[in-house]
């Protein structure tokens, strides 16, 4: 017994160890963040009452005019404006009732949030001879349809043997009959592949560049030609390929133009040539102009 009690004590083991600095510090690391997130609430509150107190009662008055000022205005475009006429003028292949139907507008429909542009293509898209639509908003409750149609369709006949009229800018606008088709100017030298009225033309063929040529080619010589105002003269029209453009000034003369480049040109010259020749005359007027060569007159033996 006396010798437990001259035995010195163990001391406890240190509480200071690297996982208490660490709890330590971590709770210190919180207490800093939610002093710094108080001072910034705190910052922020003086913001907003710094703000309140520069807007003067000015300023806010005219606030609430503008927003009341917005507010008439969307709720007039919602009560007010709505369509209660539609008007179409220079229509005479179709009728107004029929360009009305095809714009896709109904009466109460919202005059100032239409698109014109929609409107437009809607027409076109339904109705294959109508060429420009200009579309017109006339408060507080009319539209205006000013309508182009095409003068002038040419005959071509289909991969699929049937014809189809067609425009100067390549619009496929009615398949035809026969008897039908003489009555118009004949397109020669190609085939239509696929044609859909309503749709831009496709030239058939195996090579597609070449096809898109003849179709380019085309379609320059029609314009060139309604732009010339040869059409009451041509009696048909040929494009067996790009460079090889010709067509019968009625049924006295063949005219041969060659590739599509200088086409008004080409056909301003012809005028002169014709000029020049007698009433009895027919044959060839060759106008290529290939390799610097000049205008040509060949008599029919």
């Amino acid at each position: 017994m006396e010798h437990e009690k001259n035995e010195p004590r163990r001391r406890p083991p240190e509480r200071n160890s690297r996982a208490a600095q660490a709890a330590q510090q971590r709770r210190d690391q919180r207490r800093e963040q939610a002093h710094l997130e108080e001072l910034r609430q705190k910052q922020r509150k003086r913001a907003r009452h710094r703000t309140r107190r520069r807007i003067n009662p000015g300023v806010w008055k005219r606030i609430l005019i503008m927003a009341a000022v917005v507010a008439a205005v969307v709720l007039s475009m919602v009560l007010f404006f709505r369509v209660r006429s539609v008007e179409v003028t220079g229509s005479a292949y179709y009728t107004a009732d029929e360009i009305r139907a095809a714009c896709g507008v109904a009466q109460g429909d919202n005059l100032l949030t239409l698109s014109r542009a929609r409107i437009a293509g809607n027409i076109m898209a339904e109705l294959p001879y109508v060429s420009t639509v200009q579309v017109t908003r006339r408060l507080p409750d009319t539209l205006e349809l000013t309508v182009t149609e095409y003068d002038v369709t040419y005959a071509a006949q289909g991969a699929d043997g049937a014809s189809y009229l067609i425009t100067a800018d390549g619009k496929i606008t009615e398949k035809i009959d026969e008897t039908a088709a003489r009555g118009h100017i004949a397109v020669t030298g190609l085939q239509l592949a696929d044609p859909a009225i309503g749709q831009q033309l496709k030239v058939a063929g195996d090579d597609d560049v070449a096809a898109q040529g003849q179709h380019d080619a085309l379609c320059a010589l029609l314009q060139a030609l309604e732009e010339a105002g040869l059409t009451k003269k041509a009696a048909s029209v040929a494009v067996p390929s790009s460079y090889e453009l010709s067509f019968w000034y009625g049924d006295q003369y063949e005219v041969k133009l060659g590739n599509s480049e200088n086409l008004p040109y080409k056909l301003a010259y012809l005028e002169k040539v014709l000029e020049s020749l007698a009433d009895y005359q027919t044959g060839t007027i060759d106008l290529s102009f290939s390799e610097g060569s000049e205008a040509r007159f060949t008599p029919k033996q």
